[in-house]
This record gives C-alpha cells, structure tokens and sequence, in this order.
C-alpha cells in the first residue's frame, strides 16, 4: 500500500483542530481547562468523554478510548491510518502526494531532525557566553534583554563563520544529509560545497506546540548591514512556517487563562512583552499571518488584542490580520503603542508599566478602522462616507454571528451619521455580490434528494425554505429548532436534504458552517434555496417578534404536513375491507388529537 510521508502527517496534525474534528461529531463544552463531551463511541447521559485543546489528546474515563486527532478520526470513522489522513487532509485543504517508495525510517529521520535542532539551540546558547560573543551581549543588554529571557527563549549567537557549525554538528555525529535537511546549512550544488546558513547573527529558537524546537531566526547585529534584517530557517519535515507562533509554548497557559491573546510584529516585541507581565503574547513567524495561525489561537483565546506598530504600515498589516480573525468569531481589538514605538522600544525606553497602559487602553478593530479611514477620506461627504461604509462592510460580513453583526452595523451607521437601513442594505449587497461571483446557478444532475427546478413547491417545501433562512441567520433559531423538530417530519426533497443538514451541523456545534453548506452544496441545486440566500426575507433588523412567529408557523407547518397526509391516507385506507380497522382508528384517533393540539 502507498504510504503518506511523515511530514505530511506532522502538517496535518498541526492543521488540524482536535476541538474542531470532535465538535463535528459531539458538541464540546469547556470545563475548566479541558473541554467535556458526551463520548461518541460508547452510549452515556453524563459526559466522560475529556479533549486536551494543548496537547491535541481526547479521553473516555467511561470506556478509555484516547489518542490525537488522527486516531479519534480513524476509531469514528472505522478507517485505517492512511485514510484517516487522507480525510483530514482533504477537509483541512492538504495536498498528499502518496508514493510507493514510503520509507519507514522517516519517523527516525525526524525524530533526529528534532534531536539537531535541541543540540544545535544548546550549542548556540553556548557560543553566547564565549568572550568572542562580548559584543553580541552589549547588544542585547543594550535591548533589554536579561539573562532570564536568554534561558527562557533559547537566545544565543551563531559564530562569523561559514563552517562553524557544519564543523561541530559532524563532530557529534550528524550527518551531511541531516544537516541539509534540517535547513542549518546550505548546499551549493555548482561548486558541490556546503556552508553555514546563519553566520554572525542573534539566533532565536522557534518551537512547535508541543515546546521542542524546530527552527531558528537569526537577526543581524548592524543595522548597515548588507545582509537580511532576519534570516529564518527554510520549511522542513518539522517546520511549517505558516502555523507557528513565536512564543506559544511559554503563552498558551496564560492565553486560556486570561481568554485573550496578544498578538505581536517580531520575537524581539513578543519577549518584552514576557518581561513585563504580559505573558500571553504571540508573534507570527517569519511570514504573515494566515489563517493556520487564527485557527490556532482560537484553540486557546476568545479575544485577540493586536499590538502592531502604531504607524499606518502597522495598522494596515493588524487590518489584514482581520480577514482571518474575524470568520473564527474572536473579538478583536488593536492596540495603540504610542508614535513610532514598539514593545520593544517602548519597555526600554518607560519601562513595564508603560505596556501595561498601552493594552488596558487597547480599542475595538472597528473604531480603529473607521479612524484610519476617516484620515483617508472626508467622513463627513457623501462620497467619503460611502467609501468607508463599503469597506468597512466588507470586514463586517467576516463575522459569522448575526447579532455581532448586526450591532456592528448600527455602530457604523452612527459613527458616519447615516440611516442604519443604509448600512444593513449595503450588506445585503455585498452578499448578493459575493454570493453571485461564487456560484452559478446551473441546472445540475439528477441525484437522489434532486426535485427539477420548476417543481411546484407544496406547502411543506415553502415552510422549510424559510426555516433554511431563519436558521441560517440566527443561531438561537437554529438551537431551538433541533430541540423541537423530529428530523422525521422534514421532506425528503433537496430543500429538506438541506434543512436535516443544517440541524446536523447545529446539533454537531458547528452551526457557523450552516450558510457555507448551504451555498456550496445545496444552492447550485435549488434556485429556491439560492434565491433565499440571495433575497433573504427576515433579516436582523426585523422586529423580534416577527422572526418568532414566523419560525412558529413554518414548524407548525412542517409537522402537520405529515400527519394530514397520514390521516388522508387512513381515511382512504378505512374503506379498504381487508384492512385492520381498529388499529387504523386508533391511530387516527391519535392523529386527530395531536392535530387539534396544534390549532
């Protein structure tokens, strides 16, 4: 059988979201510092099934079934590893390249990739403390940084030397192959030679989750230097730089503590902020963010604090930060260092309590915004108003909770001193644009749930178009209406299809993929269903007791849409001489009942 490379697995773990892939199946509560479900491979009223969020492990004390993300899916769904991946991989948009020529030492490999860099990160702390460092100390010193913070964060010094390391690294016993691999040197394949990739920097430890390092950052020590600010170790078997975080393993803690993270620029911003307190603070590594990093502190924070540089490049890299953040349903704000300063900067130049202010005064993104925009455009013209609201719009349809949403919307509008219709039909909009530029509505092939396009909708399929709407666009609705609705009473047409499934998704707590499940499967196949999303009828600016006696109605609807066809059917069926009458009377009975109940 194929194999799938170890560092595909190792990316896929890292991608994927235990808390994720378990509340798809079973909705997860936080308890504590663990988060409680009801165990999905064993039947029990009182949860016992435990998911470790840190350390990607889950947990039955009912019927001790454990493992990572990886064995949960391969138990659940009764697959063997390879297609365990596989599935994980394909919904976490990983790309497997499977090859005959699998190589089971590739864990070995690894695991002596992972050996390297722990030698190599106690052999450059080393070099730090050689009288050949002296000026690499001066510098650091002159940063704020103590010798606390180089014993905490793996600080240390590679040598001005373009064999240094190949030198000591061969001495201990690694081979040329490990070395290249590991990205700490580089093959020059014209003169078939190899060099040191960090030479006379400031070297920084990078770790995975899990506290091991995987990769180094080597930063210059002049600021005229001809070379790169920062030198970072190329993507390995250990290291994807898209789903690190500087600083996560000495955070994480704090960040669930405290429900918030602080997101930084650099390493440099990340440890001042350590040294003051400020315990829960990240940085993206060398790259920007993305949105592996989002999903990764929504494992740990409900809020995001961004703590960029207070310049206006600064404000622009925190709002691109926003199109990642914002789908999770984090709360952001942004924090304001002060002109032209920095954590680091500004804890060298005030001290700790000056970055304590700085985040207690830290504001919401949107206020933010609007502020930076207004310095771009006359917020009080027709025309500088109209652009802010667009773009400004265009971050507020990222949040997928209605309500956040719809106070969002009101904000904007007083803040620009405009109508709030006019900032809720704009939104409407925008969706209708997105929506159209992202589907076209073809006729599609028959399946087993499709129902032609022109089909004459009964009375049934109009009462669940609108529950598609309702619950899709208010998540209370949606809870509500898997507690009170039988699945068995929803048609088993396209546009019952899409409703079971919506309240499969609730029920799963990922009620926040309903709309992107709707769109994506089940539009193209219904105009009805694509004209909903497209000219939806209850929105949130409705009157609250409008969208409740319409959701009263429709479910009204839809469970004495059965039970009439029952009662017809019995009643055909009654003068049937060989039927059994007194069974069908009392069924009808029942039904009878149960339909006055509803009146």
């Amino acid at each position: 059988m194929a194999g799938i490379d170890d560092a595909v697995i190792q990316q896929v773990k890292d991608r994927a979201d235990i808390l994720d892939v378990i509340g798809s199946v079973t909705p997860v509560k936080k308890a504590g510092r663990n988060y409680l479900a009801l165990c999905p491979f064993h039947n029990e009223k009182t949860p016992s099934f435990n998911v470790n969020a840190d350390n990607q492990f889950y947990h039955c004390f009912g019927c001790g079934a454990s493992g990572d993300v990886i064995s949960f899916v391969k138990n659940h769904e009764n697959v063997d590893f390879v297609d365990a991946v596989k599935m994980l991989a394909d919904r976490y948009g990983i790309v497997i390249q499977e090859s005959n020529n699998y190589n089971p030492q590739a864990q070995s490999e690894k695991a002596r990739l992972y050996e390297l860099h722990k030698d190599a990160a106690e052999w450059f702390g080393k070099n730090l403390k050689k009288p050949e460092a002296m000026h690499v100390m001066s510098y650091l010193t002159n940063r704020g940084i103590t010798s606390s913070d180089i014993d905490t964060f793996q600080i240390g010094y590679a040598p001005d030397s373009w064999d240094a390391f190949i030198s000591w690294a061969q001495g201990k016993g690694y081979n040329m192959e490990t070395l290249i691999k590991s990205g700490l040197i580089i093959h020059n394949e014209e003169k078939n030679s190899h060099y040191d990739r960090f030479r006379d920097r400031v070297m920084f430890s990078i770790w995975n989750d899990e506290g091991k390092v995987i990769a180094f950052s080597g930063r210059v020590l002049e600021k005229d230097s001809k070379g790169a600010k920062y030198v970072n170790s190329p993507e390995t078997p250990i290291f994807y730089k898209s789903s690190v975080l500087y600083g996560l393993p000495m955070a994480k803690t704090h960040i669930r503590d405290k429900g918030t993270a602080l997101l930084c620029e650099g390493q440099l911003d990340v440890i001042a902020c350590h040294r003051a307190g400020l315990k829960n603070a990240v940085s993206s590594q060398g790259t920007a963010f993305t949105e592996d990093h989002a999903k990764k502190l929504k494992r740990y924070a409900e809020r995001i604090v961004i703590a960029y540089d207070s310049d206006s490049a600064g404000k622009e890299a925190a709002f691109k930060c926003l199109q990642y953040l914002l789908p999770t349903g984090l709360s952001t704000s942004i924090l304001n260092w002060g002109e032209g300063e920095d954590p680091d900067s500004l804890y060298a130049a005030k001290g700790p309590e000056a970055l304590t202010t700085c985040l207690s005064s830290a504001r919401d993104s949107f206020e933010v915004m609007v502020d930076h925009l207004s310095t771009k455009h006359d917020i009080y013209s027709p025309e500088g108003k109209s652009k802010i609201a667009h773009r400004m719009i265009e971050e507020v349809s990222r949040i997928p909770d209605s309500i956040r949403r719809s106070d969002y919307c009101q904000n904007i509008a007083e803040r620009l001193q405009v109508p709030p219709d006019s900032i809720f039909r704009e939104l409407k909009k925008f969706y209708r644009k997105s929506f159209s530029r992202n589907n076209k509505f073809e006729q599609p092939a028959p399946t087993e749930f499709n129902m032609p396009v022109n089909f004459e909708l009964t009375l049934q399929n109009k009462a669940e178009l609108q529950l598609i709407e309702l619950v899709t666009s208010f998540e209370d609705v949606a809870y509500k209406l898997v507690e009170e609705l039988d699945s068995q009473y929803v048609s088993n047409s396209v546009i019952g299809g899409c409703l079971k499934e919506i309240l499969d998704l609730t029920l799963a707590g990922d009620w926040y993929s309903s709309k992107d499940t709707v769109q994506n499967t089940y539009a193209p196949q219904h105009q009805e269903i694509a004209k909903v999303l497209v000219q939806p009828e209850y929105t949130t600016d409705l009157d609250r007791d409008i969208i409740d006696r319409a959701y009263k109605e429709c479910l009204k609807t839809i469970i004495k849409t059965p039970l009439i066809n029952r009662r017809d059917f019995i009643l055909r069926s009654l003068k049937d001489p060989n039927q059994d009458a007194s069974s069908l009377k009392v069924e009808y009975q029942q039904i009878m009942a149960q339909l006055r109940e509803m009146k």
